[in-house]
């Protein structure tokens, strides 16, 4: 409340309300594009606007329109929303571009980023809540993958929609879960790998078509994370501290990948301290030297990859108010981007060696 505005307030229904102070007769009203959550204002008259699906906006003029015009307000931030017990999922980092990711959420939004700029580099909405998101290759295109099971390819560019591939149900399917949980492009740009909820992981070629070429069943839980070998010829398979791996294309299983050269690093593993569900996400930075973890506490833990034992030492970080759902490294290694499942945020965390 300022003398020369008065009392400002806001609400559910979206309308920002200016007030006089001595008779609280109204002398302002405007509606903002979205339900109000919070307000704030200094001593200059500058006016904060918090509103629902993580946008915060200050204002440049108000009580002089019936509706807030663009020009009128700055958005300051716009992320994912949260609201109706709704998660951010998915994320990934760009191969071709160290200061870009991409998010995707339960509110069916695709967002990319910069590090730089901190700015939304750009956004999409698409059918269904979105589990999991992949760059290919080149970092020209994007995956994203739905709880129906469903596949969008988007251009990295601008997220115009090249190609989306709905959910078949194989007959020898019974599952009634089919939400793709995570997707991963092969090195070579051959695949794309999908970890589903019916407890198997399919792969599409995408030389010869959209189809899906393999198959791959023997977990006996849904499938949470993918890693393909540097030659795209094994890929692995997680699910609740279970890891299988196959050969491509003949989709054989093998009982030993200990010769096998992995692109990724995201099959968890378990400390012998916890249970195996706690750790929800792992990665590996470019040059191999540390591992960091997620866990269903919201906690960072980073490890030297050159002392892996049993109860090793780790450096831990926090700020998540709930579960951490991902945790990704940049191509370059320099920054480390992780998501909060509840509390809908995308933090990002600079490395600093020595």
């Amino acid at each position: 409340m300022l003398r020369q505005l008065g009392l400002v307030s806001g609400g559910r229904d979206g309308y920002l309300i200016r007030q006089n102070i001595k008779s609280f007769e109204i002398e302002g009203k405007t509606l903002a594009p979205s339900s109000i959550t919070s307000l704030d204002m200094n001593e200059s008259g500058r006016i904060l606007v918090g509103m629902e699906g993580s946008i915060l906006i200050e204002l440049k003029e108000f009580g002089h329109h019936k509706v807030l015009e663009k020009g009128s307000y700055r958005v300051v931030i716009e992320g994912h929303s949260v609201l109706k017990n709704q998660e951010l999922w998915g994320l990934a980092t760009n191969p071709s571009n160290p200061a870009e990711y991409v998010t995707v959420g339960d509110d069916s939004l695709v967002v990319i980023r910069s590090i730089r700029s901190k700015d939304m580099v750009a956004k999409t909405h698409l059918q269904g809540q979105l589990k999991s998101v992949a760059y290919s290759p080149d970092g020209k295109y994007i995956a994203v993958g739905n709880v129906n099971g469903d596949i969008f390819v988007l251009k990295s560019t601008d997220l115009t929609q090249v190609h989306f591939q709905k959910y078949d149900q194989p007959k020898d399917i019974k599952s009634r879960v089919h939400s793709i949980n995570v997707l991963k492009f092969s090195p070579n740009g051959k695949y794309l790998a999908a970890g589903t909820h019916d407890d198997v992981v399919y792969i599409w070629t995408l030389t010869d078509g959209f189809k899906i070429v393999l198959t791959l069943k023997g977990h006996t839980s849904y499938i949470t994370h993918l890693d393909w070998s540097t030659n795209s010829d094994h890929i692995q398979s997680n699910s609740n501290s279970e890891i299988l791996c196959w050969t491509i294309p003949s989709g054989t299983s093998v009982k030993s990948a200990a010769n096998v050269t992995w692109a990724t690093s995201s099959c968890t593993w378990f400390e012998s301290t916890i249970r195996g569900n706690d750790v929800t996400t792992v990665d590996k930075n470019p040059d191999e030297t540390c591992i960091v973890s997620g866990d269903d506490f919201g906690c960072i833990k980073l490890f030297s990859s050159s002392d892996m034992k049993p109860m090793m030492p780790y450096k831990q970080y926090s700020g998540h108010g709930s579960n951490v759902t991902n945790v990704a490294f940049g191509i370059d290694g320099r920054y480390l981007i992780s998501t909060g499942g509840g509390d809908g945020c995308a933090f990002e965390w600079r490395v600093q060696k020595g």
